[in-house]
């Protein structure tokens, strides 16, 4: 959204500006029009690129991460059902995590294990 307030600040201020265009002394308001565009414009960036988009990016990398453990919770509930067997159904589940978050796991990097 600020964006698009950035950008009618910018339309509002140049609307300003083209009114006073064909006035006496339109040369005195020409400045401060455009600055109010460009203010505007700029502010509206800066909101977006600071705020909202670091914040965006970090509520969709927390969706991500409950996605994938609700897939892995349901996997493991049809697999349950399915009356496999529970090693079957860890090393599955198992295969949903990276590498290095593996606990137990014999393929798993060194400082993992030190870790865990």
């Amino acid at each position: 959204f600020p964006p698009a307030f950035g950008l009618l600040g910018a339309t509002l201020g140049m609307i300003s500006l083209l009114q006073t265009l064909g006035e006496p002394g339109a040369q005195d308001r020409i400045g401060p029009a455009m600055a109010t565009a460009l203010v505007a414009t700029f502010y509206g960036l800066l909101t977006a690129n600071l705020v909202l988009i670091p914040i965006a990016e970090k509520l969709s990398s927390v969706s991500q991460a409950d996605m994938t453990l609700r897939e892995i919770i349901k996997e493991g509930v049809l697999l349950v059902h399915e009356k496999k067997h529970p090693i079957f159904i860890r090393e599955y589940l198992r295969s949903f995590l990276p590498p290095a978050q593996r606990i137990g796991d014999d393929s798993a990097p060194a400082a993992a294990k030190k870790a865990a």
